[in-house]
């Protein structure tokens, strides 16, 4: 949940040039992107994989060839995955999958198909719930796998979405699916504020908005900043078509450009937090810039204004080249009050479950 913000001219430095990566290997969990830590569920984070690849060992696909495998790969990659961090040794102790709880809906691009999931993060609390939902970023640009028409015509930057959905219990071992609630169709924004790419892995949502809870997301090159907004009127369930564009339906596709982020020229940003207090935006490493953190301290002014228009405070980290992802810990005993330490993680290679991630402590 997010204030406004004002510029932040004294942020204490993470303690992360002389942090060490950690390792983990978890089944089928290949090119992990997006990372948030559970509002209800101490200790634990979710993340998902952001594609699939046709390399993919699946043991769920084994057997198959073909079309049968490829919808197989598709099915399991709509898979989320949640996985119990140490909060003392930060050593990844348990690991579970939860499947989509109708397996057509991986197939459909309009709905919880995983073609470039790139963040998630914790959504706006509703009327029948104390702790936020989960919001999965559905915005890369798929280029890997792009979504075609019945004609052939490439219409992935048609398809780009947010799904909403209520967070699976981890405090129930039966558990192991999850149901999308609301999908959001996002207008596509290519051309929009010299756009060239409807690519944005990175996503924050501010649940005190005038205007009611909103989206905010950053495109990968250039920080061009969007809104979405998630008022409950604005999205559909999965069983509802997406509306045209030029709909008058409340649940149209839509899109806000807000400008561009100051200071983050010639940096790719591909994960944002809040922690109610701060947002963090993520710049993994470059050929020209190192690994960093962008981060902004929330007071009076909107959250869109002030991500462009005040300088943020920025911090070298370590991490690698394929970071995706960045969450403020919550703490051990009580996950509802959220730290202002960090956690990265790296998405890996396609070819592995292996994945690094990093633990940032704040001073």
């Amino acid at each position: 949940m997010l204030a406004a913000v004002t510029a932040w001219a004294a942020f204490a430095a993470y303690s992360s040039p002389t942090q060490p990566a950690h390792v983990a290997t978890v089944a089928e969990a290949y090119e992990l992107s997006g990372l948030v830590a559970s509002p209800r569920h101490a200790n634990w984070y979710w993340t998902h994989s952001d594609g699939w690849q046709t390399e993919d060992t699946v043991s769920a696909c084994s057997g198959l060839s073909g079309s049968f495998l490829a919808e197989c790969q598709q099915i399991q990659r709509a898979r989320i995955w949640a996985l119990q961090i140490d909060p003392v040794t930060h050593a990844v102790t348990e690991s579970r999958a939860f499947s989509l709880s109708n397996p057509a809906w991986a197939l459909n691009p309009f709905i919880a198909q995983n073609n470039d999931w790139e963040d998630i993060s914790v959504g706006p609390v509703r009327s029948d719930s104390k702790t936020g939902n989960l919001v999965i970023a559905a915005t890369g640009d798929s280029k890997h796998n792009p979504m075609m028409d019945s004609s052939r015509e490439d219409i992935t930057c048609n398809t780009r979405r947010l799904i909403e959905l209520a967070e699976p219990n981890l405090a129930d071992p039966a558990s192991t699916t999850w149901t999308p609630w609301k999908i959001y169709d996002m207008k596509s924004w290519v051309g929009v504020g010299g756009i060239k790419s409807c690519n944005v892995e990175s996503l924050v949502v501010s649940s005190i908005e005038a205007d009611g809870p909103t989206a905010y997301l950053v495109s990968k090159t250039r920080g061009k900043l969007l809104a979405r907004s998630l008022a409950e009127s604005t999205g559909r369930d999965p069983e509802t078509p997406r509306a045209a564009p030029d709909s008058t339906l409340a649940y149209r596709p839509s899109v806000t450009y807000v400008g561009t982020l100051r200071e983050a020229q010639g940096l790719r940003i591909t994960a944002a937090d809040s922690n109610g207090a701060d947002v963090s935006l993520l710049a993994p490493n470059t050929a020209g810039h190192p690994c960093q953190i962008l981060s902004w301290k929330l007071g009076s002014s909107g959250l869109g204004a002030i991500l462009t228009g005040a300088s943020p405070a920025k911090r070298r980290i370590t991490c690698n080249r394929h970071a995706e992802g960045l969450a403020y810990t919550r703490d051990a005993r009580d996950p509802s009050v959220v730290t202002k330490h960090l956690m990265a993680i790296a998405d890996g290679q396609s070819s592995t479950s292996k994945f690094f991630y990093w633990y940032l402590p704040d001073g």
